[in-house]
């Protein structure tokens, strides 16, 4: 009679086992994870404790018996490698279709062989619990070492391979990957360390978790949850990207100054601020979470904080620091004198038109400032210090080029103009005038359509065909020039148009050879005039309705 297989029996060795795991973690140099590759191949339905088969049914059930013992956390997950690199002719093959020719013989990927291995990408996903209960892991990253033994994939075939040949200025290529089941244990009080391997996409939410666990929990285990997420917080500040790019919904530092302030850890707050915000990863989503942090630390702290980040990000932000500066006023959690310093480093940041590139017909300049950043200066430090407010006016108006008029100061004068009281503050009564000045100048100038179809005539080029398209323009009675041209030749004049802001229309005949550039005059200035004068007796009403207090 034929005996039933078992699994493999290793309580012998579980003794030693227990001893083993519970002395790991001593070493600096001891790896964070190991991960034990399984002999047999599971699908992902398959890919539970209870499904192991054979040898390594037998090792599951020894570490999760001695794991528990030892404290360490033991989970079943995929092992994924992802490689590619440079691929090499393989000689054999070549050596084999020119002895044994065959038409039918078009496998090509024979024809090449992995050679150097130039990025590789390594993770565990999809984790499993021995008691199969339900786990917020997300994929992590993991390095050759960490594997025991660390060679276990050298001679395992890729589950997929492609080789691509060469074209143009890239040699042939190669990517591969690898899948196979594992077995992943780490010691508990790594456990954090491991989940910051993750990177924020792991972390953010489980801190988020621990948080909420933490408020939840009752005085006996608050003290270990609260000391959990004060190291989980370290560790994430410790790998945080210092970056200066952010992309515009990038929330993530306002999530974690949300966490630490639920936790009241101001030691954190204050490390976030100073080694994150103020180091040049900022951006203005952070500014109302960085203002509910920084009032939770004591004054002097906070608004040296507030001085470091806009010190720091004005030159790249100043945006985003100028409405920072004016909602820390406007909070009343800090007097005038305290945000004094942040705001004299503001103003000393302002941006001047010697900064900016020259101005060419084929150089687009850098807009200039927004209004709601000149309109939160102005009313920032006219609550901070009105010489202060006044020194940044005379900036702002010896620098239209980065401050314009039209763009920037107008609109700016008519948003405090729409907060109640801001005529008090003597430099907004400034601004008024100027822009009242400005506007009213340009309202009273003739605004009538063109009697003939003369156009302005000044472009940034003297080439033939340049000085052609001007003698064009200045023509009274020719409203249509056709170019029969290359197409290089129609290109540099339809660029010329573009730069100069010509008032024509541009269509190309694409009749016979060359094609036909046709331009045709229309009332495009004229147009924007009229619309100009609309917006500008808007905006005399809405600054003459609002005479200062």
């Amino acid at each position: 009679k034929r005996r039933p297989l078992l699994a493999p029996d290793y309580r012998n060795q579980h003794g030693a086992l227990v001893a083993l795991l519970a002395g790991w973690g001593g070493a600096e140099d001891d790896p964070d994870k190991l991960i034990l590759p399984l002999e047999h191949a599971y699908t992902m339905a398959e890919l539970s404790f209870t499904a192991l088969k054979g040898a390594d049914a037998g090792i599951a059930g020894v570490l999760a018996q001695a794991a528990a013992e030892a404290n360490c956390d033991l989970h079943l997950a995929l092992v994924s490698i992802e490689e590619s690199g440079i691929a090499e002719y393989n000689a054999d093959y070549g050596r084999r279709r020119r002895r044994y020719y065959d038409e039918d013989d078009d496998d090509e990927d024979e024809e090449w062989e992995a050679g150097e291995i130039t990025d590789a990408s390594m993770t565990l996903s999809e984790w499993r619990r021995p008691d199969a209960s339900a786990t917020d892991l997300g994929p992590l990253p993991f390095e050759k070492g960490e594997l025991c033994p660390p060679d276990a994939f050298e001679d395992l075939t890729p589950d997929d391979e492609h080789f691509q040949e060469a074209t143009g200025n890239e040699g042939a290529s190669f990517e591969r990957s690898y899948s196979r089941a594992g077995l992943v244990l780490w010691p508990a009080s790594r456990r954090l360390a491991v989940l910051n391997h993750g990177g924020l996409e792991t972390t953010l939410p489980y801190l988020e978790d621990l948080v909420q666990r933490w408020q939840n929990a009752g005085k006996s285990t608050r003290p270990g949850l609260w000391a959990q997420a004060d190291e989980l917080s370290g560790r994430m500040l410790w790998s945080w990207s210092r970056h200066s790019w952010r992309s515009n919904n990038d929330n993530k530092p306002g999530r974690m100054l949300g966490l630490l302030c639920r936790l009241g850890n101001h030691d954190r707050i204050d490390q976030f601020l100073t080694d994150i915000s103020a180091a040049g990863h900022y951006a203005a989503i952070d500014n109302a979470a960085i203002l509910r942090a920084a009032a939770l630390l004591p004054s002097e702290r906070a608004v040296d904080r507030l001085a470091q980040i806009i010190g720091q990000n004005a030159a790249k932000s100043l945006p985003a620091c100028s409405s920072l500066l004016r909602s820390g006023i406007e909070l009343g959690r800090w007097g005038a004198g305290e945000l004094a310093p942040a705001a004299a480093t503001l103003v000393d940041k302002l941006p001047q038109d010697k900064d900016m590139v020259p101005a060419s017909p084929w150089v687009m300049e850098p807009p200039a400032l927004p209004a709601a950043c000149v309109a939160d200066l102005v009313a920032a430090t006219s609550q901070i210090d009105p010489a202060l407010a006044e020194r940044a006016l005379r900036h702002i108006m010896a620098n239209s080029k980065q401050y314009s008029l039209d763009d920037g100061l107008v609109p700016a004068a008519c948003a405090l103009a729409a907060q109640e009281g801001s005529w008090i503050w003597p430099v907004a009564e400034r601004l008024r005038g100027a822009c009242l000045t400005h506007l009213q100048h340009r309202a009273v100038l003739p605004l009538e359509a063109p009697r003939d179809w003369a156009r302005p005539a000044t472009v940034g080029c003297t080439c033939a065909d340049c000085r052609s398209l001007a003698a064009f323009l200045a023509a009274p009675d020719q409203p249509q020039w056709r170019l029969k041209a290359a197409m290089d030749r129609r290109r540099h004049v339809e660029d010329t148009v573009r730069a100069a802001h010509c008032d024509v229309d541009l269509v190309t005949e694409k009749r016979g050879t060359p094609h036909t550039l046709i331009a045709t005059k229309n009332h495009a200035s004229y147009e924007r005039r009229v619309r100009q004068r609309r917006e500008d007796l808007a905006h005399i009403a809405t600054l003459t309705d609002h005479p200062p207090a």
